[in-house]
This record gives C-alpha cells, structure tokens and sequence, in this order.
C-alpha cells in the first residue's frame, strides 16, 4: 500500500499523475461506489499509452465512510 485517504477523486487523481499509472484496477468492498463510473472520472488523469505502470485502488467502508487505498504490485 502506498497511500490512503477518504475517497475524493480529486485526491485517487493526484496519486494516478504522480506514480504516473496507466492502467488502473479498482476494487470495491462494502460501498455503493461503482468501479466503472469512478474509472470513468478518472480517466483524465491516467496515462493511457503507457501501460507499463500498473496501480490498483481498493475502495472498502471504514466505519461508516468509504476510503481509497492506493496499491501497486512489487515485483521480485
């Protein structure tokens, strides 16, 4: 995990142009959010001709208020 916040896609967009991802797998857990319609929002931000840089957001309810935790895979 990289980074975490409550869900504002200002700040999920801030994180996709500073680790400059260009593909981006969301995951939802017990929210009402809809990963198609939050990809949608986002897209400005991504760098979609470089796909190289992979990121995953998990948007999960922590107490009563979805929070984003941004993630990416490690290579060994």
């Amino acid at each position: 995990m990289l980074d975490h916040a409550p869900l504002r896609p200002a700040v999920v967009a801030g994180w996709i142009r500073r680790d400059g991802a260009g593909t981006l797998e969301i995951l939802q857990r017990g929210t009402s959010v809809v990963p198609d319609e939050l990809r949608r929002r986002l897209r400005p931000a991504l760098r979609p001709h470089d796909t190289a840089v992979a990121a995953t957001l998990v948007v999960a309810r922590v107490g009563d208020r979805p929070q984003a935790f941004w993630c990416r895979a490690e290579r060994s």
